[in-house]
């Protein structure tokens, strides 16, 4: 019973998210997205530019909850883009992706070079800081 509670409990806070994120994208990149779903090449590569620290100052409990675990993350990134993008079109680009950028500071997650990286990191998110 546990279980099933536990599940029920990680797939309202995953269909949360998504829609965090749907709206997210909706305000920020809906002229992008329509662009997308408006062009006719169905075999080209389409990104969508996410400005996680954008993110994170509208709905800091989603990125505390998602950035640490990009696997799962990006999976729903990915359909709150295809959700938005289809309500603009209903035949969706198989090649459409989120490009996500301007991750927040965070000593856990910048690094300085990437000699610095380490075997810890892989399946990470990582902001790479240049100093000058």
């Amino acid at each position: 019973m546990h279980r099933t509670r536990a599940y029920s409990e990680n797939v309202n806070d995953e269909e949360n998210h998504e829609q965090v994120l749907v709206n997210f994208l909706h305000k920020h990149c809906i002229d992008r997205i329509k662009a997308i779903a408006e062009a006719k090449d169905k075999s080209e590569h389409y990104s969508v530019d996410v400005n996680v620290t954008m993110l994170e100052n509208e709905n800091p409990a989603t990125c505390l909850a998602l950035l640490p675990r990009p696997e799962w993350f990006l999976p729903l990134l990915r359909n709150a883009l295809r959700k938005v993008e289809a309500i603009f079109n209903d035949d969706p680009k198989p090649r459409l992706h989120a490009r996500v950028h301007t991750l927040p500071s965070n000593p856990l997650s910048s690094k300085q070079t990437v000699s610095i990286l380490r075997s810890r990191e892989l399946g990470k998110l990582i902001c790479m800081v240049l100093c000058y």
